[in-house]
């Protein structure tokens, strides 16, 4: 994780939140508009992944920092693994949350449909990289 993730982390948490600020619509009950039967509900899943990139994004900046001063390098790296891990399982629960039980909001609600596939295929993106990443990268015991 580094300064590009932090990045990306804190632009897709800013818009995620945002956009459900912005587009939000519940039933007078308080029942979503579209994808109600989703777990969570689509327009949840946007405000929840908005608030966890967010810390994730605040976090991984403050480890990045004491980086700097050698401390923090265990740090960053029980961060990287908690928030990778936690942004598989989210990837997963988006991609049910989009593709199965969200396709009403692609009419219904537009804009936080479009900001749930931006993040999943985002996360799908970020997820790949960082195995490329881990997979092929030289060591220095390769030389």
């Amino acid at each position: 994780m580094g300064w590009l993730s932090f990045a990306i982390y804190l632009g897709l948490g800013i818009a995620c939140c945002v956009v459900y600020a912005q587009h939000s619509a519940t039933t007078a009950a308080g029942i979503p508009t579209c994808g109600a039967n989703g777990h969570p509900p689509l327009q949840y899943f946007v405000l929840g992944t908005g608030i966890a990139y967010l810390i994730i994004a605040a976090v991984s900046g403050f480890a990045l920092i004491l980086v700097l001063s050698l401390v923090g390098i265990p740090i960053l790296f029980i961060v990287a693994l908690c928030a990778g891990g936690f942004c598989f399982v989210w990837m997963i629960v988006g991609s049910v949350s989009l593709f199965r039980d969200g396709y009403d909001c692609q009419t219904l609600n537009y804009p936080i449909w479009a900001v749930a596939m931006a993040v999943v295929i985002s996360s799908y993106v970020l997820f790949g990289l960082g195995l490329i990443k881990s997979c092929c990268s030289k060591n220095d015991e390769d030389k």
